[in-house]
């Protein structure tokens, strides 16, 4: 049987960089997407971590197996991730920070099954996915912050 977490993760750490506004237009920088914590240490302004949110102490991915007959698998569970965004003024910040979440909690609600490049899903029909998402604004001595826990909360059904 397969667990559907991984197979989340790994969809969404694929389509965040190919969704509308999180590639680099004009003066606008790519998001980089991070599975786990962000691991360069180069001055981006805009990345998001999947799997992992770095002011929590506990766990970022929290799973409910149930293991049905035909080597079916219901599994309900969430999973936490971080978007920030760097920028000259809250404003321009917060503007940022909902444009990226727009399209990523669009594409979770209208393709539940997750279908990849290849047109293959990678969860069965009766699946569901929703996004949630903390937002904080700060002010920074370089401009401003926009800050989101989003928290991926799903129902998945997976085969095999």
């Amino acid at each position: 049987m397969k667990l559907a977490a991984p197979a989340i993760i790994g969809a969404i750490v694929a389509k965040l960089p190919t969704l509308e506004g999180w590639d680099a237009a004009g003066t606008r920088p790519a998001t980089t997407v991070f599975e786990g914590a962000k691991t360069s240490r180069d001055d981006s302004r805009r990345w998001a971590t999947v799997g992992y949110v770095s002011s929590e102490d506990g766990a970022a991915v929290h799973l409910e197996p149930v293991h049905l007959a035909q080597s079916q698998n219901r599994e309900a569970g969430s999973i936490g991730c971080e978007l920030i965004v760097t920028a000259a003024n809250i404003a321009t910040a917060r503007t940022a920070a909902f444009e990226l979440l727009l399209p990523w909690s669009v594409w979770l609600s209208r393709d539940p099954t997750l279908t990849g490049p290849d047109g293959k899903p990678a969860l069965l029909a009766g699946s569901s996915l929703s996004l949630a998402a903390d937002v904080v604004l700060t002010t920074t001595r370089a401009g401003a912050t926009a800050s989101a826990v989003v928290t991926i909360t799903y129902t998945a059904v997976t085969y095999g």
